[in-house]
């Protein structure tokens, strides 16, 4: 009965797009993995839940379809949540299947036995599964539940279906007929021409106008965004999370040293705009958050199908197909010429680009961060798909290089932004071609385990661990001002008490240890040879992102 129950269910789930499946091991599960091995449906098998839904979530989002997970009963399931949280704010598809006992068992003190309905409620709605019936109407029903919910889903979606004893399929079962499901489609959030009219008409009556693109998950709207500040002639403010920096060429809209620019506050000042078009979620970027509350200047948000509200009253929130709306502001749009505020940006980003050059050449005893990140980013071959870790990472990509000579495309994990998971995301995206994660020393400590799934890694997979010395990214906030004993300090930063070598060694990842320049130049010609899961350690001053920047911005004062 079970078994022809849990292949309607995964009808359901490939009728909506899915196609791969992670699953962790547990009895109560037992039913829909038997149904799952005799399925079209791509298996990976992983020990740990949390880590198996973080990598989930990286095939997800390289992929750019849902991918599902499956679990056995009780706390399994709970570990699934960080991943989940991260799939709910960032848009991507994860399936969150839930073993679970019967209802009679539950409220009785049975063993493994927990309510599970509201496990994710922060992440997504319950769609609750009824025990398995003969019936193979109730089967049907329940696969159509199934393909809605996640054929119509902008996030996560957590399927909990409940099973009774025995578990195994009775020798006379056999695998139902197929039916055709009902096709289901999503409502197509175009966003009204009078809006698009009226804003580019706006556009159009000014010269003092920027665009600002934040994380994104959508590739043709980076493309689109590029085209859009070409015809505008608008400065482009990209961070290396939106997909419109490291594209190969050089553009001269595109203002890549804005966080340098931005944090000195008579430029800030000058370059204050009367329009700003906003496209991706919140940019990681201090100086430019800081920019931005402060303007007077009207605000457009692009937020996608995001039900975001406006953080300020100058901010006006435009929900739906922000790809479209910018591809018809683009091809609507008349070429402008360049302008004296575009020329403004322009003088102010060769300036910071000159002065940033200046400080990485600058002779020290060691590797500085700043000259580390540079080096990896030039190093990384065209079309790198690269992984960009979250706390100080991110933010000092954005400032120790220009996107111009840069190829690479670009995933991050910017939903919540956490540290976690990231090595188990980047080896569920990684393809067949060259993939590389850039991270911190403590994130890397921080998912260590997820190195044992190196082997499902589908192509050579890079990880770039900048060790210096625990979370350098609070030496950044306001809480470095505070008079703190070293001792306590280390609440903040935590160093890793890791050796990275044999953490790698443990689980079958080859290492190399980077301490100087020559050593790095080597470690990533290495690497980018090596086949399959690679780890490279760079040593990098603890302070020195911290001393690069304040001296790239005393030279722009």
């Amino acid at each position: 009965m079970s078994s022809a129950f849990c292949h309607r269910i995964l009808e359901g789930l490939w009728a909506a797009g899915v196609r791969d499946m992670v699953v962790t091991p547990g009895s109560r599960s037992t039913p829909l993995l038997l149904a799952a091995l005799r399925s079209k449906l791509r298996l990976h098998s992983v020990i740990d839940e949390r880590s198996a839904a973080f990598f989930a979530l990286g095939r997800a989002r390289a992929q750019g379809r849902s991918v599902a997970l499956l679990c056995t009963s009780g706390s399994a399931g709970a570990h699934y949540l960080p991943a989940l949280l991260e799939a709910r704010y960032a848009q991507h598809g994860l399936i969150a299947l839930t073993a679970d006992r019967p209802p009679e068992l539950h409220g009785t003190g049975s063993n493994q036995t927990i309510d599970q309905r509201m496990l994710f409620a922060a992440a997504c709605a319950c769609v609750e599964i009824p025990v398995p019936e003969a019936s193979d109407a109730a089967a049907r029903d329940a696969a159509m539940r199934v393909h809605r919910a996640v054929a119509l889903a902008d996030g996560p979606v957590h399927i909990n279906l409940a099973f009774r004893k025995p578990l195994e399929p009775s020798p006379d079962e056999v695998a139902p007929s197929p039916f055709e499901l009902p096709p289901v489609r999503r409502p197509d959030l175009k966003i009204d021409a009078r809006v698009t009219d009226k804003l580019l008409e706006r556009c159009q009556a000014t010269t003092k106008g920027v665009i600002i693109c934040g994380p994104l998950a959508d590739a043709k709207l980076a493309s689109s965004v590029q085209m859009l500040a070409r015809k505008l002639a608008f400065p482009l403010l990209a961070e290396s999370t939106s997909g419109a920096r490291f594209v190969g060429e050089k553009t001269l809209e595109r203002i890549d040293g804005f966080t340098h620019i931005l944090g000195i506050p008579s430029l800030a000042s000058a370059l204050q705009p009367e329009i700003i078009l906003h496209f991706g979620a919140a940019p990681a970027s201090g100086p430019l958050l800081r920019w931005l509350d402060a303007s007077d200047a009207r605000c457009v948000h692009f937020t996608g199908s995001q039900p975001w509200r406006a953080r300020q009253e100058t901010v006006e929130i435009v929900r739906g197909d922000a790809a479209g709306a910018c591809q018809t502001l683009a091809a609507q749009a008349t070429q402008q010429p360049g302008s004296d505020y575009l020329s403004a940006w322009r003088g102010a980003e060769q300036r910071c680009w000159k002065a940033a050059e200046h400080e990485l050449a600058r002779e020290r005893d060691g590797l500085s961060e700043a000259m580390a990140i540079s080096a990896v980013l030039r190093g990384l071959a065209a079309d790198t798909q690269l992984t960009i870790g979250n706390s100080l990472p991110i933010r000092s990509t954005d400032s120790v290089t220009t996107g111009d000579a840069l190829q690479l495309r670009v995933l991050h994990q910017r939903g919540t932004s956490g540290i976690e998971g990231l090595i188990a995301g980047a080896l569920g995206s990684a393809h067949a071609g060259r993939s590389a994660l850039l991270i911190g020393d403590v994130s890397c400590a921080h998912d260590l385990s997820s190195l044992a799934l190196h082997d499902l890694a589908e192509g050579p997979l890079l990880i770039i661990v900048i060790d210096n010395g625990g979370g350098k990214i609070f030496s950044h906030l306001p809480v470095a001002g505070l008079a703190l004993p070293k001792e306590d300090w280390t609440f903040w930063e935590t160093p890793p008490q890791v050796d990275f070598a044999l953490a790698c060694a443990a689980y079958g990842v080859v290492h190399r240890l980077c301490e100087n320049e020559d050593d790095l130049t080597g470690a990533l010609l290495w690497a980018q040879s090596t086949k399959g899961v690679s780890m490279v350690q760079i040593k990098v001053q603890p302070d020195s992102m911290r001393t690069f920047l304040s001296n790239v911005q005393g030279a722009l004062a």
